[in-house]
């Protein structure tokens, strides 16, 4: 009888880091901040200081009151600031779980981060060797791979997607880098539009489909923020990537509702006339691209995989689709997506 090695080193791993965690806590202390992720309450429970300013940023915008209870509890520390050294990898770099996902764990070699999330307990784990380590991309996005394992256990899917909208709901932007995606939503975002996301964003049905906010920030290519120029304070390179990092949540606090109903999916492209058009798009033709982009940046196991598929299937069977051809007049691109969201009201 074969044993999967992650069955008899994952728990161990696991327990190495809690207690890194722990003497870290002890001797700098704690520091808790609480969130409202989709409907639930996480706490970021930090073991002093240097973190604290990486972390949440990018989620401020759902900064909630303390709660003796949250759903979801993640501990970080760093070994630079508390002197304690973190637990050595096992193993390579990358993502693992136990048979039927009681454990996860990620290793990142660029950073020397490490991350876990144990279920049953309903406690995530972080830990790198220093805070100045942590990428501007992840700060962007922090903390995604706990959260989209712990969405999965609520029944709410991670997707690749930006969304923008109205009070009475939101339009899905669907498409890989290049394709439009950020630039129409951060346009949208200028022109008084409500913004969920425009990069990685959260899906449930309640039963209807709905997206949730995760992050309050912006991506943009060096040759696509010349209209921004005003926003550049807001504004942090993303790391010698040609594109900048934009954190909304101080400029447009009051444009970042924390979800909305889904009222249609836009597929974009640059077109390269000067106005901004839509036609329809088939069921099929937005899941293709849905499922593409999304699963090229999750890391989960293969059950968990199928589900988010069919998530996917499921919310392109339900709401209309869309080409958008994107034309060279930015300022004309919210005109069309309020055009789409006027057809399309409850």
């Amino acid at each position: 009888m074969s044993v999967d090695f992650a069955e008899l080193t994952l728990p161990r791993a696991y327990a190495n880091l809690l207690r890194f965690y722990r003497q870290s806590e002890q001797k700098l202390g704690r520091i808790e901040q609480f969130y409202a992720i989709a409907g639930y309450t996480v706490c970021l429970r930090f073991a002093g200081q240097a973190l604290v300013p990486q972390l949440t940023s990018a989620l401020s915008h759902l900064a909630t009151t303390p709660t003796s209870l949250p759903d979801l509890v993640v501990c970080l520390a760093d070994q630079q600031s508390s002197g304690i050294a973190m637990p050595p990898a096992a193993w390579a770099p990358g993502m693992y779980s136990t048979a039927q996902a009681r454990l996860y764990f990620h290793l990142n070699e660029q950073d020397q981060r490490q991350e876990s999330f144990m279920p049953r307990f309903r406690l995530g784990l972080f830990a790198i060797a220093d805070s100045a380590l942590y990428p501007p991309n992840a700060q962007a996005a922090p903390l995604r791979h706990i959260l989209v394992w712990w969405l999965a256990q609520q029944g709410l899917y991670g997707l690749h997607v930006a969304a923008v909208g109205n009070a009475e709901g939101a339009v899905l932007i669907v498409g890989s880098g290049g394709a439009g995606k950020s630039t129409t939503a951060i346009a949208c975002l200028q022109a008084g539009f409500t913004y969920i996301g425009d990069d990685f964003c959260v899906l449930g049905f309640d039963p209807a489909p709905r997206i949730h906010s995760l992050y309050s920030s912006g991506k943009l290519r060096d040759d696509s923020r010349q209209w921004l120029k005003p926003h550049e304070a807001a504004a942090r390179e993303l790391g010698g990537k040609g594109k900048m990092i934009y954190q909304w949540h101080t400029q447009f606090k009051s444009q970042l509702p924390r979800s909305l109903p889904i009222r249609a999916i836009l597929l974009p492209r640059i077109s390269g006339a000067t106005a901004t058009t839509a036609r329809s798009a088939s069921p099929g033709e937005a899941f293709t691209a849905l499922t593409t982009t999304t699963l090229r940046v999750l890391s989960l196991p293969a059950p968990a995989v199928s589900r988010v598929v069919g998530a996917i299937s499921r919310l392109t069977r339900q709401v209309p689709c869309y080409h958008l051809a994107l034309g060279s007049e930015t300022t004309q691109i919210p005109g069309g997506i309020s055009s789409i969201l006027e057809q399309h009201r409850p």
